[in-house]
């Protein structure tokens, strides 16, 4: 019950838009920015479902690990996010 695979996937998204929103055509910098928001949405998707999962979990489980863990992959994925949609309201002049 991990969204790693998940989060890497989004992460990779991230980084490819924000290549698109530094380096390609200004015109495609919003597509960029709705890429990484959409990208950000799956991550967060992926952790509701863990976090509602943890329920179901046996009382052994190593529910503090897991949510240290979530709480990582949060701050990654807020911060991926961010550096996108900085790069975006560069290339929009904003």
């Amino acid at each position: 019950m991990s969204p790693d695979r998940d989060h890497s996937r989004m992460l990779r998204a991230v980084e490819l838009a924000e290549s698109v929103a530094r380096l390609g055509n200004v015109n495609a910098a919003s597509d960029a920015g709705v890429a990484a928001l959409l990208a950000r949405a799956a991550a967060e998707g992926a952790i509701l479902n863990v976090r509602i999962n943890l329920k179901s979990l046996a009382p052994n489980a190593d529910r503090e690990g897991i949510e240290m863990e979530l709480q990582r992959l949060q701050a990654a994925r807020a911060a991926s996010a961010r550096g996108t949609l900085d790069a975006v309201h560069t290339a929009l002049g904003a």
